[in-house]
């Protein structure tokens, strides 16, 4: 997961799509180019002292991502057998969990930058976002896409990202094989008591 935390350093490119899908898009745009601008002035900000740089990129992180959703979906088959107050806590030690995971990996950013690609729509609701991330020392570029959710369902739409992709692989599915691979041997209180281990 080290070489995807590069999810808030983006910007978009226009392509030609049907009328709707083209409003859309505009919408995906407005929503990154407001993410870029802001990460790049917690990142770039040297007034900031180290912690309020991680403080400041958890609260962007948090604000960023489709939590609730990640983390009902990493549980897979689980979810049901869970009462809703064992879904609850979960749901706050995973948030943490990959919260604390995204901002610490900020702090090894190094000005890279990303260019997108292209822009796929799923269904009326979900877009992939393509993109390249160009490194800065020379080494080869990295794919990185995203899965960008509307949660309002209508207008105005409230955009979250749900998924990064980095060269083909996901990382809620990901996690969602490692839980899996937990949950067959023990219970939720376990793969939450992992989970809090890792903060």
């Amino acid at each position: 997961m080290s070489k995807i935390i590069r999810l808030i350093c983006i910007s978009f490119i226009c392509v030609v799509m049907p009328a709707l899908a083209n409003e859309q898009h505009q919408a995906v745009n407005q929503y990154i180019d407001k993410l870029v601008n802001d990460a790049q002035i917690v990142l770039n900000n040297t007034k900031l002292t180290d912690e309020e740089r991680g403080n400041k990129s958890k609260t962007l992180i948090a604000a960023n991502l489709d939590l609730n959703w990640m983390a009902k979906y990493t549980l897979g088959r689980y979810k049901k057998q869970l009462t809703e107050a064992e879904q609850q806590e979960f749901i706050r030690s995973y948030s943490q969990y990959v919260i604390k995971t995204y901002a610490d990996l900020i702090k090894n950013y190094k000005g890279e930058k990303a260019t997108i690609k292209q822009v796929e729509t799923l269904d009326a609701n979900e877009f992939i976002v393509k993109t390249e991330v160009i490194k800065t020392n020379g080494q080869p570029s990295i794919k990185v896409d995203y899965l960008v959710k509307n949660i309002a369902n209508k207008a105005p739409a409230k955009f979250l990202i749900a998924d990064v992709i980095t060269e083909g692989i996901s990382m809620i599915n990901s996690q969602k094989s490692e839980f899996d691979s937990i949950l067959t041997n023990n219970d939720i209180a376990a793969l939450i008591a992992i989970l809090k281990k890792k903060l």
